[in-house]
């Protein structure tokens, strides 16, 4: 049975086109700068990668239909166009969309990389610096692939005097349970998850042995090479924590020795992506800091567009493009956000 959103996501379409098509003739205000957020594009068989389902984004068919259509439909900046040929002229930009990538995975340059030359468009990368040029995980891929490697069939831990217990002993149940835990650890000081996660690592043993040793992450030459053709690259904090979980020094760092890792080997670094980016992961602290810092903008990861007439510099919306997001969906979305998850 077709549910209520799929009729009308169909419905909504056509006018989608339509009103995408008045903004490129004129005949409609351009009062929206849309930012697209991603994480990784790739083919893979989801039920045999051990990272994070969420992590994938969108197969390359789906990446290049969408970026036919933001090519006949929008204006492509990056943040750096954005600052000097526009908002600091005190101009806002027609149709303006940015494309921006979370957190820096390999497949960014192995597969959305090519298909971006393809079609000349720039793009904006966020990077966890920490994790450039080694075979680190990200701490929540870290999590996921030690779940997926290990033979028990039941994870527990305890937090503070709350035991928590978890099912592991099948596929399914793993990915239930990787995203279950995963919410409680956000939720908690970034010091008590280290600590709960080095516990659950540990309670996770025997774990197989990782023989490929693969690199999921970007390193710099690779990072260089996209820097030279139209990829700009900001910070993603430096170990991707959840900074309104940190204290004001461990922020500190994060926001300023990010800045200088990427700036040591690319040049000014002007924005910035708030990690896990939601309402509760940052605030006025974190914002300070950025100016500080002196970063120009930063985003966060709040389903929405961005008005011109209430346009925060560090604190603006992104569209998350998700798998699930087929073509029409994806069209609909860029118009009424609502439409996009």
């Amino acid at each position: 049975m077709v549910s209520k959103k799929r009729l009308l996501i169909n419905f909504l379409s056509p006018f989608a086109l339509g009103i995408m098509s008045l903004k490129k003739r004129g005949k409609r205000e351009n009062d929206k700068l849309i930012i697209l957020a991603y994480h990784g594009i790739d083919d893979v068989d989801l039920e045999k990668y051990p990272l994070s389902n969420g992590n994938i984004t969108a197969t390359t068919d789906q990446f290049e239909a969408q970026l036919k259509l933001i090519k006949r439909n929008f204006n492509v900046l990056t943040f750096k166009k954005l600052h000097e040929e526009y908002l600091l002229e005190g101009r806002f930009p027609e149709r303006g969309l940015i494309i921006t990538f979370d957190d820096g995975y390999r497949n960014n340059y192995t597969h959305a990389f090519p298909i971006l030359k393809k079609y000349n468009l720039p793009a904006t990368i966020f990077l966890a610096t920490e994790y450039i040029d080694s075979n680190k995980k990200f701490w929540f891929d870290e999590l996921c692939f030690k779940i997926f490697q290990s033979e028990k069939e039941s994870l527990g831990f305890a937090i503070e005097d709350k035991l928590y217990s978890f099912d592991i002993s099948d596929y399914k149940a793993k990915r239930d349970s990787d995203l279950k835990v995963k919410r409680i650890l956000k939720k908690i000081s970034n010091r008590e998850r280290l600590k709960i996660l080095n516990e659950i690592y540990l309670n996770l043993e025997p774990i197989k042995v990782d023989k490929e040793q693969k690199r999921y992450v970007l390193n710099w030459d690779e990072i260089k090479e996209m820097s030279e053709n139209g990829i700009e690259f900001g910070s993603h904090a430096k170990s991707h924590p959840i900074l309104s979980k940190q204290t004001y020094n461990e922020v500190k760092n994060e926001i300023f020795d990010s800045k200088k890792d990427i700036e040591e080997r690319l040049g000014e670094c002007i924005v910035f992506s708030y990690p896990n980016g939601g309402k509760s992961d940052f605030g006025e602290r974190e914002m300070c800091l950025l100016k500080e810092a002196g970063y120009k903008y930063a985003v966060n990861y709040i389903q929405s567009n961005n008005n011109k007439a209430i346009l925060n510099y560090y604190s603006l919306n992104r569209l998350h493009v998700e798998l699930e997001v087929d073509i029409k969906q994806f069209q609909t979305g860029l118009i009424w956000p609502k439409m996009m998850f």
